[in-house]
C-alpha cells in the first residue's frame, strides 16, 4: 500500500492521488492509506468509521474475567490494527488508547508501553494511558508501590482538580492524627451534590454565556475528577464536548470525544459514528459556530458560587476578576468574601500541614497572591485545541 494525501472535490468525494501533495481543504491535513487510484466516497468513508467505531465500543472498560473475553479482546486488537493505517492521521491518534486498553488485558507489556510512551509524550489521553499503567504496575509492595506512587503523581498533576490531585498535594503533607481534617481541596461531594454534577453545571452555565472552551474545560473536569456518575451520565458528557470541540473546528479533539462517548455508552454508538464522518468531510469553518460571550452577572454568580462549594475558589476569584476586567461589572464584593474563605482554608492547611503544604498543585508558600493562581486545566495538559488562526 502507498501513502496517499486526498483532497476535497466539488462532487464531495475524497480522490486519491499517488507521488504528489495536494491542498487539503479541511481544519487539518488528511491522509489516507489507499489503493493507488482508489477513493472514499461518503458511503466508503460511513463505512470505514462505522467498523471503527463499533469496535472501539468493543473494547471492555474491565478487567478480563474469562478465557473466552480475551479471545474477544484479542479479535478486536487486530480489527484495529488492521483499520488504523488507512484511517485519516486526526482518527489515527485517536485509537491509541484503545489498543494500548487490549495489550494491557493481554499482558502484552511491552508492546503496551510503546503506545502509551508516545500518546503521554504527544498529550493524547494521558489520564487514560497513566490508569491503564497502574494497573499494568498490579499490586505488591517495594518497587510496584513506588511506581504506582509515580504515575498517580503525575496523573494528578496534570487533573489537580480531581482525586488524584488532593492525593498528590497531601502527599507533599505530613501524615498527622487529628480531629478535624483542614477541609478538602477540592470537595469531591457533600450532602445533595458531586464534583461531576457541580464541573458539568458549570460548564452548562459557561456555555450559556457563549464561553465554549471554558465549559468544555468543565466538562472534561467532571469525566476525569472522580469515578461518579452512570456509563450513561458520562457518554452523555463525551457526546456533548465531542459536539463542541466540532463547533471550535477542533476536528481532532472532536473525534476523540465521539469515540469515547461510544466506548463510554454504546447507545451514543451512532451519534458518533455520524459526528465523525461529518468531522471528516466538512471544509475548516463549516461546522465552527460563532458565539458572541456575554457576561451575565447572575451567570457569573452561580460559577463563582459552585466553585466556592468545591473549594474551588482560586478559579472563582479568576472568573470574577475576568468578568469585572471584560464586562466592567462590579463584584467586589462576591471577591472579597470568596478570598476571605480561601484565606480560612489555606490557614488552616498551614496550620496542620506546615507552609510546604500544596493546594491545587501550587506550594502554598510559593504563592503570593491567589487571585493570579493559574490552576492547569484540561486545555493546558491532555486536552490541548490546536491554533486555528491560519
Amino acid at each position: 500500500m502507498k501513502q496517499i494525501t486526498s483532497e476535497r472535490t466539488s462532487s464531495n468525494k475524497c480522490v486519491a492521488a499517488v507521488g504528489c501533495v495536494v491542498t487539503v481543504f479541511l481544519a487539518v491535513p488528511v491522509v489516507v492509506l489507499a489503493e493507488p487510484g482508489g477513493f472514499l466516497d461518503d458511503e466508503e468513508l460511513e463505512a470505514l468509521v462505522r467498523k471503527v467505531v463499533i469496535s472501539v465500543a468493543a473494547v471492555e472498560p474491565i478487567q478480563l474475567q474469562t478465557t473466552d473475553s480475551e479471545e474477544d479482546v484479542r479479535t478486536t486488537l487486530e480489527e484495529l490494527k488492521e483499520l488504523s493505517p488507512n484511517l485519516p492521521s486526526e482518527m489515527r491518534d485517536s485509537l491509541l488508547w484503545y489498543q494500548a486498553k487490549c495489550l494491557q488485558l493481554l499482558g502484552r507489556e511491552q508492546e503496551f508501553r510503546q503506545i502509551a510512551r508516545e500518546a503521554i509524550r504527544r498529550g493524547i489521553d494521558a489520564p487514560d494511558f497513566y490508569t491503564l499503567e497502574i494497573w499494568m504496575v498490579g499490586e505488591g509492595g517495594g518497587e510496584k508501590a513506588e511506581a504506582r506512587s509515580k504515575i498517580w503523581n503525575e496523573h494528578g498533576r496534570i487533573v489537580p482538580i480531581s482525586l488524584h490531585g488532593q492525593n498528590r498535594d497531601l502527599s507533599y503533607a505530613p501524615r498527622v492524627l487529628i480531629d478535624p481534617y483542614p477541609p478538602s481541596v477540592p470537595v469531591l461531594g457533600g450532602v445533595g451534590f458531586t464534583i461531576v454534577d457541580s464541573l458539568a453545571e458549570i460548564g452548562e452555565l459557561y456555555e450559556e454565556i457563549g464561553f465554549q472552551r471554558e465549559a468544555i474545560n468543565s466538562y472534561v473536569e467532571a469525566l476525569y475528577s472522580s469515578l461518579v456518575g452512570t456509563d450513561e451520565e458520562r457518554g452523555r458528557l463525551w457526546l456533548k464536548i465531542a459536539e463542541l470541540e466540532a463547533q471550535q473546528g477542533q476536528m481532532r479533539l472532536a473525534i476523540r470525544a465521539y469515540l469515547r462517548s461510544a466506548h463510554t455508552d454504546k447507545q451514543h454508538v451512532e451519534a458518533a459514528i455520524g459526528g465523525i464522518q461529518r468531522a471528516l468531510s466538512e471544509a475548516p469553518g463549516e461546522e465552527r459556530v460563532a458565539t458572541e460571550p456575554r457576561w451575565k452577572r447572575e451567570t457569573v454568580v452561580r460559577i463563582a458560587e459552585l466553585y466556592r462549594k468545591l473549594n474551588l475558589h482560586p478559579l472563582a476569584l479568576a472568573v470574577l476578576a475576568r468578568a469585572e476586567g471584560e464586562a466592567g461589572q462590579d463584584l467586589s464584593k462576591e471577591k472579597e468574601a470568596t478570598l476571605e474563605e480561601w484565606q480560612a482554608i489555606v490557614e488552616r492547611h498551614v496550620q496542620v500541614y506546615g507552609a510546604e503544604c500544596h493546594l491545587l498543585g501550587h506550594r502554598v508558600s510559593d504563592v503570593g497572591d491567589w487571585s493570579r493562581v493559574h490552576v492547569l486545566r484540561p486545555s493546558d495538559t491532555f486536552w490541548k485545541p490546536e491554533d486555528l488562526s491560519d
